[in-house]
């Protein structure tokens, strides 16, 4: 995705301000704004996550995300979790970008420090759409 089609994007944002990374979307707002897309614009992704019985738990687009381990294994086990600083937020933060972006270099360059400034801020349970994340992106890459 180009940053031509990220700021077209921009306009239809309601924005809350992190302290540490600049703007992001606020999970309920990305539900209903999505739908103001138009047909032509690129297909929107939904990443969702939830703390279950089972433990931290991740979709894409209702399908559990792939932790991507055998691009770096950054957590002990390889699991996922958010709220905070640490190995398994950066394996969360790893797997969204590389999902999102589907270039594993760029993920693995950019997923500190998205984790510190995105994921590290996730309530218990969270969404993002597609847009949420280059927008989240090119605040972090800006800075």
């Amino acid at each position: 995705m180009d940053t031509r089609q990220v700021s077209t994007w921009f306009y239809l944002l309601e924005l809350s301000c992190c302290w540490e990374c600049g703007y992001f979307l606020k999970p309920k707002v990305a539900e209903k704004r999505e739908s103001e897309l138009d047909a032509s614009s690129n297909p929107v992704r939904r990443y969702r996550g939830d703390r279950t019985q089972e433990g931290a738990e991740v979709w894409v687009d209702g399908k559990p995300l792939p932790h991507r381990t055998d691009l770096k294994k950054l957590s002990r086990d390889g699991l996922f979790e958010w709220s905070y600083e640490g190995a398994e937020p950066a394996q969360l933060a790893l797997a969204i970008l590389a999902d999102h972006l589907n270039n594993d270099a760029a993920a693995l360059n950019l997923y500190k420090a998205f984790m510190e400034k995105v994921v590290a801020y996730f309530d218990n349970d969270w969404e993002m759409t597609s847009a949420d994340i280059s927008h989240a992106l090119e605040n972090i890459i800006q800075k």
